[in-house]
């Protein structure tokens, strides 16, 4: 379930659920596998094995006393999420922006042997 995602907690079938909140912030998601902004498309999904292996790690993780064992169940828990989330791409940066024309120059040209001078000026900067 999304942050701020509102929800009824009512059940999701007629035999009831079960179930655990764990929030982990954005930033630990973050940290821990180098993407952010996960979100996901439906609050409840329908993958028993998955369930299974969360509810381990979620064991895992309230049990664990030692801070390496808490590391690795946090980590493989964010790689099950992660199976279910939906990452956005990240927006190009300025720099791969900017020197698109020189790299699509570099490929134009490979056969040649080019300058400092040619592809400062095909960047439009100074050879310093």
């Amino acid at each position: 379930m999304n942050p701020d995602e509102l929800h009824t907690g009512q059940a999701e079938t007629e035999t009831g659920w079960r179930y655990r909140m764990a929030y982990i912030d954005p930033d630990v998601v973050a940290r821990v596998t180098g993407e952010s902004d996960w979100w996901f498309d439906t609050a409840v999904g329908h993958d028993s094995a998955c369930a299974q292996r969360v509810t381990a790690l979620l064991d895992t993780l309230w049990q664990a006393r030692e801070p390496l064992a808490f590391d690795s169940a946090l980590y493989t828990l964010l790689g099950e999420f992660r199976r279910h989330a939906q990452v956005p791409r990240a927006a190009p940066d300025e720099g791969a922006l900017r020197f698109a024309p020189v790299i699509d120059y570099l490929r134009a040209h490979l056969s040649r042997r080019l300058t400092l001078d040619e592809l400062a000026a095909v960047a439009g900067l100074s050879p310093c």
